[in-house]
């Protein structure tokens, strides 16, 4: 024996489907024009898990391309700081093998001075507010001399003219991979200091 379907209920089934399809249509052009998922936290509860990482994955990724932006800047402040230390350093040396030759020092102290002044400048760049050649301390300058005098006044070398720390700044570029970066003033400046402070206390007596 076969068992019809009631045309009452086939009809009440296709009315609800239908009703059901409006709604949802509502809803997508609700969506559309406000561009939202819904209006209120009970249309989007299913989602909330999904939502909250995505967030959280979102702000990670967002802090990673932060860090390196930065770490970029302070990576071509330490190039062109090296550069122009670099050229200092070979500007001394050519004023006293130009002295020597000429077997006169006119002039050679106050190259000398302006050089240890372009050292002191170079050492104590900042990026944002922080000292980059001072290790982890980079709230306060890594030369404490300011003037050819502080740098006589030391003993030799002049070690007492730096005061960074030892330990090398760190960023976290990715999730698994933290670097630590940059040059400290004690060690890029303390040769060259040290030739200055020669060449003034020789000058001085």
């Amino acid at each position: 024996m076969t068992t019809r379907v009631g045309s009452l209920g086939q009809g009440q089934l296709l009315i609800d489907q239908l009703l059901q399809q409006q709604s949802t249509l509502a809803q997508d052009q609700v969506q559309v024009s406000t561009g939202y998922k819904s209006n209120d936290l009970k249309g989007i509860a299913p989602e909330v898990s999904t939502l909250l990482t995505t967030q959280t994955l979102a702000s990670r990724a967002q802090q990673f391309v932060d860090n390196n932006k930065q770490l970029d800047l302070k990576l071509s402040s330490y190039d062109n700081s090296l550069q122009t230390l670099s050229g200092v350093a070979q500007n001394l040396r050519d004023s006293v093998l130009q002295a020597i030759n000429l077997n006169s020092g006119t002039g050679l102290v106050e190259k000398v001075k302006n050089i240890l002044s372009e050292t002191i400048d170079q050492l104590n760049q900042q990026v944002n507010g922080e000292y980059i050649f001072g290790g982890t301390r980079t709230d306060q300058p890594p030369v404490t001399i300011s003037q050819p005098s502080d740098l006589t006044a030391l003993t030799e070398p002049p070690d007492a003219a730096f005061a960074n720390n030892n330990l090398k700044p760190q960023v976290k570029i990715d999730d698994n991979i933290t670097m630590a970066y940059g040059q400290l003033a004690n060690v890029v400046g303390e040769p060259l200091m040290q030739a200055i402070q020669r060449i003034l206390q020789f000058d001085g007596g």
